[in-house]
């Protein structure tokens, strides 16, 4: 993932809390892989190979978070991050059927999968049904629309501070506990042989 932090700054308050506020970019993305793709690279020997369940998800968003810190007592700190997420980008790729197929001077592929998408001021403005090909042609006719955020989200992160001698410290945080919710997908179905 990448986690870009755009502007960030913080306060401290006379009883020894911190407050802080920060503006970051965030962008993860998950590949899923069959244990069969490895056989195929390891191997290379005539074969079909099933490579279904290959799938792919990426996404990228703004998170706008407030945080606070308190000293408890001499011993504890607490503290919390409230984020405010929003969706810049979606993508969902998920092959249902795909079959590698290797002979000795010939490759076959065939694929059968979904895909699933969101862009923050792009407009797929295909009008035919959900065949792949006519979704991405709809992509090519893009126009800057700009409408909000292609998803909106909540987070909070957790933790503390405990140092039960001068010489030990314990700490504990639950981090990015929340969910965003996209909107405005368009989705599609192809098979490639």
């Amino acid at each position: 993932g990448h986690n870009q932090t755009v502007a960030g700054f913080g306060i401290k308050h006379k009883n020894e809390s911190y407050t802080s506020f920060s503006i970051s970019h965030k962008t993860e993305s998950n590949t899923f892989l069959p244990k069969s793709l490895f056989e195929l690279a390891k191997k290379l020997e005539t074969n079909t190979y099933n490579l279904a369940g290959s799938r792919t998800n990426s996404y990228s968003y703004i998170d706008l978070a407030i945080g606070h810190s308190r000293k408890i007592n001499e011993n504890l700190r607490i503290g919390a991050n409230l984020h405010v997420l929003g969706g810049l980008s979606h993508v969902n790729m998920q092959y249902d059927r795909f079959y590698a197929e290797l002979q000795d001077n010939l490759w076959r592929v065939y694929a059968n999968g979904t895909v699933n998408s969101s862009f923050l001021g792009l407009e797929n403005r295909s009008t035919v049904g959900s065949n792949i090909e006519d979704y991405f042609k709809g992509w090519t006719d893009q126009t800057i629309n700009f409408k909000g955020f292609t998803g909106y989200g909540f987070a909070a992160d957790f933790g503390a501070e405990w140092r039960p001698y001068k010489s030990a410290k314990l700490s504990f945080a639950a981090n990015n506990l929340g969910v965003i919710s996209w909107s405005g997908s368009k989705s599609a179905k192809g098979e490639v042989a």
